[in-house]
């Protein structure tokens, strides 16, 4: 948890009179410092947010999975559980005496990182600064939202595959040529028409990172230096006449796509 929440927890949990909460907080988290005394009445609080990097997102990937010589099925739904156990090309081993008749591919949708390479920063006024601390993974949630939906994007995307499969085989049956030659279209078809599905929240951050800074009332210039995993400096924000009232918060907010 960062420390921030820990302290605004103590300091609530003290004004509106919980004080078991409070003396909770400090056995688990240890006695808090300044930020979890309240506001005096000469100071206010300036709480930057910053957002860094691009959120995970979907790429598309080809996968190939094994229809064997003698496959029997009557249900593609039931089919394509048959298919996701046996696993794709690579990684399915066929059984002696079996081959493969046909490869059937598949769109696949695959998580994909691009890792921010400014990641905290640094606010200061004068002789006071504060650094920013992550409170919300969004790529986090993101691969969890994905990861939970795995079972049935596999059999939604085999049993499409499928059906495009059983529609081309139906055609390639009769030993017209006409029939052929549609066979041969429909299938460039269905492998032009298989596109996985790789909407994502792709305009999110990859964290959001909270830093909050006491000073006194009144108008204050603000220096932001957002930095890199190393602690360098990457890129530098002046915010001039910040104005900080008495007992209130003033919210800063900058985003890096770095």
């Amino acid at each position: 948890l960062p420390s921030g929440f820990i302290d605004d927890y103590a300091r609530w949990a003290t004004r509106f009179g919980f004080p078991q909460e409070r003396i909770e907080i400090e056995e688990k988290y240890g006695e808090r410092g300044d930020g979890a005394q309240r506001l005096r009445r000469d100071e206010g609080e300036v709480v930057l947010l910053f957002e860094s990097g691009w959120v995970d997102h979907l790429v598309e990937r080809r996968i190939a999975f094994p229809i064997l010589e003698g496959d029997r099925y009557d249900n593609h739904d039931e089919f394509a559980v048959v298919l996701t156990q046996r696993g794709p090309q690579g990684v399915y081993v066929v059984p002696h005496g079996r081959k493969v008749a046909y490869w059937l591919d598949v769109a696949w949708p695959v998580l994909a990182e691009t890792p921010a390479t400014l990641v905290q920063a640094r606010v200061t006024v004068d002789s006071l600064s504060a650094t920013t601390e992550p409170v919300h993974d969004v790529s986090a949630i993101f691969r969890v939202t994905f990861d939970e939906g795995s079972g049935t994007r596999a059999l939604r995307t085999i049993t499409r595959a499928l059906a495009k499969w059983a529609a081309v085989e139906a055609i390639d049956d009769d030993e017209d040529t006409g029939r052929q030659i549609a066979s041969f279209i429909a299938n460039i078809f269905a492998a032009g028409t298989e596109v996985a599905d790789t909407r994502s929240w792709t305009m999110l951050p990859d964290r959001i990172h909270i830093a909050q800074l006491r000073l006194p009332e009144g108008t204050h210039d603000v220096t932001v230096q957002i930095l890199d995993a190393r602690g360098r400096i990457g890129q530098t924000l002046e915010f001039d006449d910040v104005k900080v009232i008495g007992g209130s918060r003033t919210v800063l907010h900058h985003r890096s796509f770095r």
